[in-house]
């Protein structure tokens, strides 16, 4: 019976209770060691690469918001002003500096000629002649455009910005325009003092909206100084290192500056204006930079030169 297969017992090595060996454990060390590395790493690499496109992608935002602003501006400059007078105004930055834009238009469409000539100094601007020698200063031919300023003056709370220029010394500069009169037969604005000497009818005066954009490198900034009101500058976009600007002509020349007194071109031989804008930010020490460019026409080049 006890060689009955139902007695025989069969003696087989049980591994359940064996454990690894020290070369097992290493190599199921160093492989999970290995993974972890490559995890952690992945997750370091995904991370850093979506700081640093969050980085570009605010960067890119602040140059579209300057791109915005300068776009409305350029397309509106020139309104209500004839292509004598210098509507764009292009400074070019030296070695590498950025641009500075002057855009402007003439927030009337009424323009007054400077009738008597003025020395520095002067605070009243005659706009009118008691004679009939000279038809824009007429009293009844300027009486029109003398109210015009007189309410542009008053919606503006009593005193507005007004630019005078002189168009054959190419002098120019803003003024406080606080009061008028009709005196002795003689339509008079009363300004802060002007700083040039200006010649009758060679000068022209106008109710003018200037937005002159620059760079500011002290802080990143794209600065808008409104009617060279230096008081208010106000920042456009922030993280903008750079402005470069270029002028495409009618006869296909591109120029990289159009200054006041420039007689070679005036704003209505404009084609295109090219614009772009450079930005930067700092993270970890490491500088992201990008650019973005755009091309806009400056729409009242159409308008009538009447």
């Amino acid at each position: 019976m006890k060689d009955s297969p139902l007695f025989r017992v069969t003696k087989t090595r049980s591994w359940r209770h064996s454990g690894f060996t020290i070369m097992e454990l290493l190599v199921a060390v160093s492989m999970t060691s290995l993974i972890m590395s490559l995890l952690v790493g992945t997750v370091l690499f995904m991370h850093d690469g979506y700081h640093t496109d969050m980085v570009r992608t605010q960067i890119n935002g602040n140059l579209r918001s300057g791109l915005d602003v300068l776009s409305m501006n350029i397309r509106q400059a020139g309104e209500n002003l004839q292509s004598a007078f210098p509507a764009v105004v292009l400074e070019n930055g030296t070695e590498g500096a950025a641009d500075v834009l002057k855009l402007r238009r003439n927030k009337i469409k009424e323009v007054l000629a400077l009738c008597q000539d003025i020395s520095a100094g002067t605070t009243s601007l005659p706009v009118s002649r008691n004679d009939l020698s000279v038809s824009q200063c007429v009293n009844s031919n300027v009486q029109g455009s003398w109210e015009a300023f007189q309410t542009a003056r008053n919606d503006d709370g009593g005193s507005t910005r007004i630019f005078i220029f002189d168009l054959s010394s190419r002098d120019g500069e803003f003024l406080d325009y606080t009061a008028d009169s009709f005196a002795s037969s003689v339509y008079t604005l009363t300004t802060s003092a002007v700083s040039n000497a200006y010649s009758a009818l060679t000068t022209a005066i106008y109710v003018l909206e200037e937005y002159r954009f620059a760079v500011n490198l002290g802080n990143n900034t794209l600065t808008l100084e409104f009617e060279g009101d230096a008081t208010q500058d106000s920042t456009v976009a922030f993280d903008v290192t750079d402005l470069d600007v270029t002028l495409l002509m009618d006869d296909d020349t591109e120029i990289e500056e159009l200054l006041e007194d420039d007689g070679t071109y005036d704003w209505k031989d404009i084609q295109l204006v090219e614009v772009t804008l450079s930005g930067s930010r700092e993270r970890k020490g490491i500088a992201y930079s990008t650019s973005l460019s755009a091309t806009y026409f400056p729409r009242n080049v159409l308008s009538y030169d009447g």
